[in-house]
C-alpha cells in the first residue's frame, strides 16, 4: 500500500500540471454546462437539465480516460518519463492501480462539485438526496475502472503515439454519439435507436442516471457490476512492461 500511494501523490501532482488533461477534466464540462444555461434554460424541464448534468459527468470521465490517462501515458512513455517507476519495488500492477487511482480520485472530486453546483445553478439540487448523491459518485467510480481498463488497452497495445491519439478520438467521439446526452432516443429513427442501444456508453449514461435519481436500482446495480469486472479485468491485463516502456517491432 505504501508503494502505491507514493506513486499516487506523484501522478496526482503531475496530472494537475498537464494542461491537455485539465482542459478535458474541468474546462470541458464547465463550458458545455454555460451552453446548455444559455440554450435549454427556459425551454426544458428539470428532468432534462437533471439527466444533461449527469451526462456531462459521465463524458468527462470518458474524456478524462482517453486524454488525462492514455494521451499523458503515451506521452510519459514516449520521454521515457516512467523508467523510474521500473526502478521501485512496486510491482507492475501497483504501478497501474496508483495511476489510475490518481485519475480516479480527481474525477470523483470534481464531480461531487461540478453536481452540486450545477444542480444549484439550474435550480434542480432539491431533487438530489444525500443517498443518491454517494449512490451515484460510486457508480462513477466504478465505471471509472471500465473506462480506465480501455484506456490502458489502447496505451498498452500502440506504441505509436499518433495512431493511439486516433483511436482514443474515434473512442471518444463514439461515446459522444452514442452516450445518448442531448438528444432524446424517441427523437431518432429505429436504427439511430438500435445503434444508441447497442453501446456499453449508452448504458453506463443510464445507469449514473438511475444511481443519482434513485430509480431503476436493479439496473444500476447489474450495469455497474458488469462495467467493474470488465474494467478490472482489463487494468490486470493492461499492467505490464509495455505499459511503461515503448518495445520497438522486430525488423
Amino acid at each position: 500500500m505504501r508503494r502505491i500511494y507514493a506513486i499516487f501523490i506523484l501522478e496526482f501532482k503531475s496530472y494537475i500540471t498537464y494542461r491537455v488533461a485539465i482542459f478535458w477534466t474541468l474546462a470541458y464540462p464547465i463550458l458545455m454546462l454555460a451552453f446548455l444555461i444559455g440554450v435549454f434554460e427556459h425551454t426544458h424541464a428539470p428532468h432534462f437539465r437533471f439527466a444533461s448534468v449527469v451526462g456531462l459527468v459521465m463524458l468527462t470521465l470518458i474524456s478524462t480516460a482517453i486524454f488525462g490517462l492514455a494521451q499523458a501515458l503515451g506521452s510519459a512513455r514516449a520521454s521515457k518519463a516512467l523508467l523510474f517507476y521500473m526502478a521501485t519495488p512496486a510491482s507492475y500492477l501497483e504501478i497501474t492501480l496508483a495511476i489510475v487511482l490518481s485519475r480516479l480520485a480527481i474525477v470523483l472530486g470534481f464531480s461531487a462539485l461540478f453536481i452540486l453546483g450545477s444542480f444549484s445553478v439550474l435550480g434542480i439540487l432539491p431533487s438530489l438526496s444525500v443517498g443518491n448523491f454517494l449512490l451515484g459518485l460510486l457508480t462513477l467510480g466504478l465505471a471509472g475502472v471500465f473506462c480506465s481498463g480501455v484506456a490502458l488497452g489502447v496505451v498498452k497495445y500502440l506504441n505509436n503515439n499518433q495512431n493511439m491519439l486516433a483511436i482514443a478520438n474515434v473512442i471518444n467521439l463514439y461515446a459522444i454519439m452514442s452516450s445518448n446526452v442531448f438528444i432524446p432516443l424517441q427523437a431518432l429513427p429505429s436504427w439511430g435507436q438500435i445503434f444508441i442501444t447497442s453501446s456499453p456508453f449508452y448504458h453506463l449514461n443510464n445507469m449514473l442516471i438511475g444511481a443519482f435519481s434513485g430509480q431503476n436500482l436493479g439496473y444500476v446495480l447489474g450495469i455497474s457490476g458488469v462495467l467493474f469486472g470488465l474494467g478490472a479485468l482489463l487494468t490486470y491485463l493492461g499492467a505490464g512492461r509495455a505499459l511503461l516502456v515503448s518495445t520497438p517491432k522486430s525488423r
